[in-house]
């Protein structure tokens, strides 16, 4: 019952819709996939005593509900480091 609790809210419901972002060209293919965070009057960075959802000197994913991942088919530099073929996440 529990699992089932998270798989509808997260899967099937969740509060911050998800998108996806594509770049295809000349055999390079990437697929951003993230939810766009809605901030619905609550505190996003912050101190943890206010309350904030991203209190500030925490690790925490890009986007909401789930880890924001790329995937892309062939090796590509990010900044001055080469990534393989696959799939990441990204955390901050």
């Amino acid at each position: 019952m529990v699992l089932g609790y998270f798989y509808y809210a997260l899967i099937i419901n969740p509060k911050s819709p998800q998108g996806t972002a594509v770049f295809d060209k000349d055999g390079l293919k990437m697929e951003i996939t993230y939810y766009r965070p809605y901030k619905k009057g609550r505190l996003i960075f912050g101190d943890e005593t206010q309350g904030a959802l991203l209190p500030y000197g925490k690790y925490w994913y890009l986007g909401a509900n789930l880890v924001t991942e790329i995937e892309v088919n062939q090796v590509i530099t990010f900044g001055d480091v080469d990534l393989e073929a696959g799939n990441y996440r990204f955390y901050t």
